[in-house]
């Protein structure tokens, strides 16, 4: 649901709570005064069931000048899945609850059967995006108007196609050569962190068609991605002087969109050279820089192309990342499911070398063609991604009125969709603990939302697919896979996605050459 595979999407707590944070301090900048709210909000929707708000709830935390909230049963939770868990078991499928910080009222949506009634709806609340503004700027396509964000999404629903992602594919396996040997190097090895760059990568050439990144300080890109990302969800960040944190921030934003300015810059010159065939956008920059913006008729300006891009390269490299290495944990702890994948695996790559006459290339990467033909594989990542969804959470903002069961929710209610708590759901998943991945070979598709659905379902889907099927499939046909730490370390964050916490080390056992 968070386009380009954010989320594919989600949306985590503490990124609300630091989104509120932003508009908070900016108005205390400005010298505006944060005004009290009622415990619920009113005008139709006071009547939504919810935890009681008690004193302790509204008292104001003089470090932040918001409302306590429900901060300590959500930490006491474990998170703010387990907290909704929580309350959707007592209260039912439709529960409102305040977030704590900013006195923020939602209405939580737990079941699919409600999910439907706001397919239609386009729009996003704009606060809940307000942390990513210095990288993405203020109206970017997270927040866009539901119109503006359809016809977008129209704009590049052919080069994240079938057809487009096939010509675009060789760029990705390319790449997948010197990842390989890499990992041959470690015994054991740290699948997201290790896995990044290669990752990255692959989201670059999809995007840009193929552009090369060059000279690119990759691990100072990636400490700049995890400096404005990933540090304002640890524990610890609230410890760093606030100067010094946002100058941090500055300096990555600055990096990272010189880096995706060079980028644009190659593919601009390329273009000039060599430009594509009235209609041919085999990529999502070729589309940017040569067609017309629907909305004003005239060509995407320079801050909307880096805008547009790196949401889509940053979005995807993250989110298909965390989806296969969870496949690879879920391989660790059933090594009888590891063997039948690998079984189908290699079935197509013998077929695959016995084709090409014995070329050792054929041994790195599956095909295009053979990824499609990966069944049980397929399922396996399913699985993993109904237990582990990488972006929990989906969120709307009404637009006009809207009757959900007996509850009438006013225009400008903010909707939260726990996905996480739908595949968790064992009326619509029987045994829904039991990692297995046949259940996939039948099942209701309007359960199975991991890339969220209706207006704002993630266009990067078929990406991430095919990033998700070439990590997982190369990975077992060259190692067989065992868990170097105790499962208990093994610990999901709310991040931005849905992360490892301690990551998660592989012993990788080397099967083939």
């Amino acid at each position: 649901d968070f386009t380009g595979g954010w989320g594919a999407v989600g949306l985590s707590f503490v990124f609300v709570i630091l989104a509120i944070a932003y508009r908070y301090f900016q108005r205390v900048r400005h010298g505006a005064s944060v005004q009290p709210q009622p415990a619920y909000a009113s005008g139709g929707i006071d009547e939504v069931p919810g935890p009681h708000v008690e004193p302790r709830h509204t008292e104001i935390d003089p470090s932040t000048g918001f409302r306590r909230g429900f901060a300590s049963e959500i930490a006491e939770s474990g998170g703010l899945v387990q907290f909704l868990q929580g309350l959707h078991a007592e209260y039912g499928p439709v529960v409102q609850f305040i977030l704590p910080v900013g006195g923020l009222t939602v209405v939580s949506l737990g079941h699919p059967s409600l999910f439907q009634s706001t397919y239609r709806i386009g729009d996003r609340p704009h606060e809940m995006f307000a942390f990513i503004e210095p990288m993405f700027g203020h109206d970017n396509l997270q927040v866009h108007r539901a119109a503006r964000a359809k016809a977008i999404r129209r704009l590049v629903a052919s080069p994240l196609g079938h057809r487009a992602l096939s010509l675009l594919y060789c760029y990705v396996s390319k790449h997948a050569v010197p990842w390989l040997n890499e990992m041959r190097k470690n015994k054991v090895y740290a699948m997201q962190n290790r896995s990044l760059a290669f990752a990255l990568t692959a989201a670059v050439d999809v995007v840009c068609g193929g552009v090369n990144l060059g000279e690119v300080d990759m691990d100072k890109f990636l400490r700049s991605y995890d400096t404005i990302f990933t540090e304002p969800f640890k524990e610890d960040s609230q410890k760093i002087d606030p100067a010094v944190k946002g100058e941090r921030v500055r300096e990555s934003v600055a990096f990272i969109k010189n880096t995706l300015g060079c980028i644009i810059e190659k593919k601009r010159k390329a273009l000039a050279k060599n430009p594509p065939s009235a209609g041919e956008n085999s990529d999502v920059l070729t589309m940017l820089l040569t067609t017309l913006d629907p909305d004003t008729g005239k060509p995407f300006t320079p801050d909307l192309v880096t805008s547009y891009v790196g949401i889509f390269v940053l979005g995807a490299f993250h989110t298909s990342l965390v989806g296969a290495s969870w496949t690879m944990f879920m391989m660790t702890q059933h090594q009888d499911i590891q063997e039948k994948a690998r079984a189908e695996i290699d079935a197509l790559y013998e077929e695959q070398i016995a084709e090409s006459g014995g070329q050792s290339t054929a041994n790195v990467t599956l095909s295009w063609e053979r990824l499609a033909r990966l069944e049980y594989t397929t399922r396996v990542i399913q699985e993993t991604m109904r237990i582990y969804t990488p972006g929990p959470f989906a969120t709307r903002e009404l637009s006009e009125p809207l009757d959900v069961e007996s509850y009438k929710l006013p225009s400008g209610t903010t909707i939260f969709y726990p996905l996480n708590i739908v595949h968790m759901n064992s009326e619509l998943w029987p045994n829904p603990t039991v990692f297995d991945p046949d259940r996939f070979i039948r099942y209701d598709s309007k359960n199975y939302v991991p890339f969220g659905f209706g207006a704002r379902i993630c266009p990067g889907e078929r990406m991430a697919w095919m990033e998700m099927k070439l990590v997982v499939s190369m990975m077992l046909r060259h190692f067989r896979v065992t868990l170097a730490t105790d499962p208990s370390e093994v610990k999901p964050e709310e991040h931005f996605v849905l992360w490892a916490k301690n990551d998660i080390m592989l012993n990788l056992e080397p099967i083939r050459e």
